[in-house]
């Protein structure tokens, strides 16, 4: 399109901020497939095999195009089937995206004849699948990078398209949409009176900690660091940090209204953070798994730049820098709903 016929693509419908990741190329053999990509100036990056089932050979070609060789290991899988009846050959195109539950939302409300036929959590990443049953006659992986997924991988500039997961990107990009008094929502909305009602906790209210956004199984609180928050090494207080992650865990766990109650947590401290500077911190909480009547959480604790606002209570948009800030703790958490 040209001239006044294009459009802009955050006005366009559909499942969000999107990119290609990746093609998927069902072989044979790796073994085989490997010289001619190499050929073609494409450099490995990963081999892994994936619960005895599958082996996923992951390739890039420049700063923009990745290519996946994906090769069975065991017997009766969905890649032998798929050889026999077509042989080696395209299997799927992934597509990268920041919301994952957004993504799913956006496609089954379009009117293409879209079925999403599988959806599934992993520790790094979640997907969805669409089925192939479609006009492209093509299988779409959408896939949500989580941040852990370039640690054991290899560096994200190899990893991921333009050097970084795209939700973390859009995750700097959207630190400042909302306001305390304000909470947004992500996903299906909580009812307001359970956002009021988190929103209000007196011991949040105590540590200055906000709640900037809730929705089904996920939370963001943040945090100003303060001077009397140090330790005796003059560092954030660990008890500072984990109160900032257990809030979003909180929030994240009780957002459907219905009774959590935590039965586990633990912390890693990875970053130290100096008070004295009165720094942005913000807590991204979001459910990894749930059965019965327990869920497990994830909670991943920021230090933003120092110039990042996070919903500040003025009109204007804030900054948050080119990224989300250095990760400084990892909280994980369990909970009963009784």
């Amino acid at each position: 399109m040209t001239g006044d016929d294009s459009e802009d693509y955050d006005d366009r419908e559909g499942p969000g901020p999107v990119r290609v990741d990746h093609v998927g190329i069902a072989v044979e053999s790796v073994e085989a497939a490997d010289p001619v990509l190499r050929a073609l100036g494409c450099e490995q990056v990963t081999d892994e095999t994936v619960e005895g089932r599958f082996r996923w050979v992951y390739y890039r070609l420049g700063d923009a195009s990745r290519i996946e060789l994906v090769e069975p290991v065991a017997e009766d899988t969905f890649l032998t089937a798929f050889l026999a009846a077509n042989g080696p050959g395209l299997h799927h195109v992934t597509l990268e995206v920041a919301d994952i539950d957004a993504a799913v939302a956006g496609v089954e409300a379009a009117d293409a004849g879209l079925e999403v036929v599988d959806r599934a959590t992993f520790e790094d990443w979640h997907e969805a699948f669409v089925s192939p049953r479609n006009p492209t006659g093509t299988l779409f992986q959408l896939i949500e990078h989580r941040e852990g997924f370039s640690e054991g991988r290899g560096p994200p500039a190899a990893l991921f398209v333009s050097g970084e997961r795209l939700a973390a990107r859009s995750t700097a990009e959207s630190l400042d949409a909302t306001a305390p008094d304000e909470v947004a929502t992500a996903g299906e909305p909580a009812a307001a009176e359970v956002r009021e009602r988190i929103a209000a906790d007196p011991f949040c209210a105590r540590f200055g900690i906000d709640l900037v956004a809730l929705g089904e199984g996920r939370a963001r609180t943040r945090m100003r660091a303060a001077p009397w928050m140090a330790n005796f090494h003059g560092t954030l207080h660990g008890a500072a940090a984990y109160a900032l992650a257990d809030s979003a865990f909180a929030a994240a766990s009780n957002a459907a209204g219905d009774t959590a109650v935590a039965l586990e947590t633990n912390v890693s401290y990875l970053e130290g953070v100096d008070p004295a500077e009165a720094r942005l911190l913000v807590a991204d909480a979001e459910r990894v798994h749930e059965r019965g009547s327990t869920a497990a959480y994830r909670v991943d604790v920021w230090l933003l730049p120092e110039d990042a606002t996070v919903g500040d209570d003025d009109s204007e948009a804030g900054t948050v820098g080119n990224g989300p800030g250095v990760r400084v703790a990892a909280f994980r958490g369990r909970v009963y709903r009784p």
